[in-house]
């Protein structure tokens, strides 16, 4: 008979041995229910997507840049190789948001595009994607997309990608794929609003502000609508990305396309992979309604004719990037004139000759200033600050845009260049409301230049031309019309050396300064050149006068006309040196269109008129004697008695 000791021992084990079977029951149920997850998760067929978002962005794609960025894609692709390398099982990220979930499940993703600055220009779209081996973005069609303001040519729409007009250079093409599509591809999202541009010369200053900076400025403000962070100067929440295969510029000019997003900026380097970059809210271009000047590319040269830019624009552009850069501070008080010398061409030979006879003509002190000696942001500081510049024609003049109203421009011209003829400066000068003095020299002397045939073509050289081209440039008193870029009659004559006629620049100098003090006078007392508003309630009739003692005939009577009128509400805001209206009297006795016009200093008048009937009066208000208000309406004068 087993002891009690052995009973306790054979109980013992029989309760291990039930605890391992259920333990082992347990475990396989397990891995039976992660099976499911798995299938559940992983799908066969649809796609693969990483989300994009917020502030995980920078880390991730950064990661994403150092495993897969830096191969060289060949532009002819493999279509069947193209095919396999987008296609891979489904695989959902955790941090995927609820909507972008939803999304997925119900396979309902397809693209719609609306353009907001003319036909194909500044065009947003949403869910559309970016193929680095194609190098094309690709939206894809659904019966429920929305084209707006849209041209397609052969299913597919060519966009431009800067502000610069006629430039094939800067353009690229949206193709279209079924909806249906996207569910085989790999791809990862950008939950951002990101806005999509090439920049055009960033090197060159000219083409950095007008055809980069100012427009990208007004861009984000328009798809912003002017949300809480410019109004809190933060810059944009829309991500940048600049359509090159990488954003090669120098630091100094790097900064001013950084500034205007709180994001780091892209380029197609970032997004290299197996993988296409979809993005829920793209918009492609810039738009074009800051730029004043053509280039020159289909026709010569010239000011836009149908601009839209204003004054506004500019200064808009110029009051964010004082806020956001560290443009340094002028502590001399001291006035200036601001002298851009050019050290390698176009240079002014005495320089030294004409900066001492500004200073003993004016006792102005003179900045002789040149991209060598100062840093971009250090030339903008001083121009702001100055009473105006001299220079030869060049990218530089384009830093007049930082100048005060009141301020002046004198363009240096070497010899042959008719300065009618190319006019970027003088028309950013005359723009409503920028208040700056525009004056231009030209070198009428052949024997104060100095050119350089000998030099590349790029530069103004003549080597490569055939000797009667040559000598037909050489002797040419003015260049003719010609398109943009690689005139070489233009070249040799615009890199010319000059020695310029200090007493000529002296007399200009004169001018703008007599002109500027006039302006900034006018500027103080006219309410920031605003008008007044339209006049309103107007009241008018004929009387008589007795002349002759018959009281029952109105023939010998003297007709008086009387109006009178409220004074336009808006000048009792305003600051203004005069205040005078003008009266436009019509008669309809007869058929003829024929008016009169009268002037009163005050909003009652009287005059005496050979209306015998009826006749119609029209006021308008006049500030300074030259900003105009709106005629009032048509009012009808009748005599109080026949």
């Amino acid at each position: 008979m087993p002891s009690l000791h052995m009973l306790g021992h054979m109980v013992a084990m029989a309760v291990i041995a039930t605890l391992v079977k259920q333990i082992m029951e347990l475990n396989a149920e397990v891995n039976k229910l992660k099976d499911h997850l798995d299938n559940i998760k992983d799908p066969p067929g649809c796609m693969h997507q990483i989300i994009e978002g917020n502030e995980r962005t920078e880390e991730s794609s950064e990661d994403e840049n150092k495993s897969g960025g830096g191969e060289e894609v060949s532009s002819e692709l493999d279509e069947e190789k193209v095919k396999s390398n987008f296609v891979e099982e489904v695989v959902l990220t955790d941090d995927i948001d609820t909507a972008g979930q939803d999304i997925l499940e119900h396979s309902s993703v397809y693209s719609s595009v609306w353009c907001h600055d003319g036909f194909n220009q500044v065009c947003q779209f949403e869910n559309i994607c970016y193929n680095n081996q194609a190098d094309e973005f690709v939206m894809f069609k659904h019966e429920s997309s929305i084209f707006e303001n849209v041209i397609e040519e052969h299913g597919s729409i060519t966009l431009d990608l800067s502000s610069v007009k006629d430039h094939n250079g800067m353009e690229t093409t949206v193709v279209s794929l079924p909806s249906s599509a996207l569910s085989s591809i790999k791809v990862k999202w950008v939950n951002e609003t990101t806005l999509v541009f090439k920049p055009f010369l960033s090197g060159n200053l000219m083409h950095m502000f007008h055809d980069d900076i100012i427009p990208l400025h007004h861009t984000l403000k328009l798809l912003t609508m002017g949300n809480r962070y410019e109004k809190n100067n933060h810059p944009f929440d829309v991500r940048l990305f600049i359509f090159d295969d990488e954003f090669d510029v120098d630091d100094e000019v790097k900064q001013f396309y950084e500034v205007f997003s709180r994001f780091k900026i892209k380029s197609k380097q970032d997004f290299q992979g197996n993988e296409m970059t979809c993005f829920r809210s793209i918009f492609i271009g810039l738009s074009r309604a800051t730029t004043w000047y053509d280039y020159g590319f289909a026709s010569p040269q010239g000011p836009i004719l149908d601009r839209r830019v204003q004054s506004s624009h500019i200064k808009s552009t110029v009051t964010y990037l004082r806020q956001h850069l560290p443009i340094p501070s002028i502590l001399n008080s001291q006035e200036y004139i601001v002298l851009f010398s050019r050290k390698e061409n176009r240079k002014i030979i005495n320089e030294m000759e004409l900066t001492m006879k500004i200073l003993g003509t004016f006792g102005i002190k003179v900045m002789n200033l040149n991209f060598e000696s100062y840093s971009l942001l250090e030339l903008i500081s001083y121009t702001s600050h100055s009473k105006g510049v001299i220079a030869m024609h060049g990218s530089l003049l384009i830093l007049s845009m930082f100048l005060n109203p009141g301020c002046f421009i004198i363009e240096l011209f070497p010899y042959a260049i008719n300065p009618s003829n190319y006019t970027p400066y003088k028309t950013l000068s005359q723009l409503n409301g920028m208040g700056l003095i525009y004056k231009a020299w030209t070198n009428q002397i052949k024997e104060n230049s100095i050119g350089h045939p000998d030099w590349p073509a790029e530069s103004g050289g003549l080597f490569h031309l055939e000797e009667d081209k040559r000598e037909t440039i050489l002797h040419q008193t003015e260049v003719p019309p010609h398109l943009c870029c690689n005139d070489p009659s233009w070249l040799y004559h615009i890199y010319q050396d000059t020695v310029v006629n200090s007493s000529d620049i002296s007399d200009l100098l004169q001018e703008v300064l007599s002109e500027s003090l006039a302006m900034k006078k006018a500027a103080n007392n006219s309410g920031n050149l605003l008008h007044p508003s339209k006049v309103k309630n107007v009241s008018c009739h004929i009387s008589y006068a007795d002349n002759s003692g018959k009281q029952d005939s109105n023939e010998n009577k003297t007709r008086f006309l009387s109006v009178k009128w409220d004074i336009p509400w808006t000048t009792f805001y305003m600051k203004f040196e005069s205040l005078h209206y003008e009266i436009l009297f019509q008669s309809l006795d007869s058929d003829s269109d024929k008016t009169s016009t009268f002037v009163s200093s005050n909003n009652k008048f009287v005059i005496d008129t050979n209306c015998s009937g009826k006749c119609h009066v029209w006021i308008r208000a006049v500030i300074n004697s030259y900003l105009t208000g709106v005629y009032s309406k048509a009012t009808l004068c009748q005599p109080d008695f026949n």
